[in-house]
């Protein structure tokens, strides 16, 4: 299990903790890509799997039986309009079917459209998302996992986090299929 640097600050909220199931290399880089840009959903069963062993791993063993809700990453409403769906829901709905966990999408929304983050540096990710995300009023008191398929610099996770816990989330976690192997903080 790797861990985001940023976490084992001291100053890690408004994230608990962040951890990817495993590096963003060959050939889970591939099967990300296919899901999240050439419509292939049917991999979300699979890939999900790798989630599910990720919550099994030692550092989660106080977390996982709180988990109040599992909030995926929302798209913009025409980001998911063109891809079709949100890569992030559906992995999340896989990981609460797999492990009896309730999925809240109703938690988090993209308040603004940003553009893709792919080019873009770890500053230029964290002015790209700052502000973008809003959370609902239910979040208050709720123990959230939050999930994405990659995690590159943290600025989306972490700026979603904030919403939720401006709105009230007591805590919020975060759990991605992977992470670079070279890590840039943004």
């Amino acid at each position: 299990m790797l861990r985001c640097p940023a976490c084992q600050a001291e100053t890690a909220p408004p994230l608990l903790q962040v951890r990817a199931a495993a590096l963003h290399t060959s050939p889970l880089r591939e099967w990300i890509h296919l899901l999240k840009y050439r419509q292939r959903p049917d991999l979300v069963a699979p890939l999900a799997r790798y989630l599910v062993a990720a919550l099994y791993q030692p550092e989660w063993k106080g977390f996982l039986g709180r988990i109040d809700g599992v909030a995926p990453v929302p798209l913009h409403e025409q980001r998911q309009r063109e891809r079709g769906y949100n890569q992030a829901e559906l992995l999340a709905r896989e990981l609460c079917r797999r492990l009896g966990l309730t999925l809240r999408s109703d938690l988090l929304r993209r308040a603004r459209f940003t553009r893709a983050q792919v080019q873009l540096s770890a500053a230029e990710r964290q002015a790209n998302v700052q502000g973008a995300f809003g959370a609902s009023p239910a979040c208050a008191g709720l123990h959230l996992l939050l999930i994405d398929d990659v995690f590159t610099t943290g600025a989306t996770l972490r700026a979603c986090a904030s919403a939720a816990r401006a709105a009230g989330a007591a805590t919020v976690c975060a759990l991605t299929l992977a992470m670079p192997v070279h890590f840039e903080m943004g």
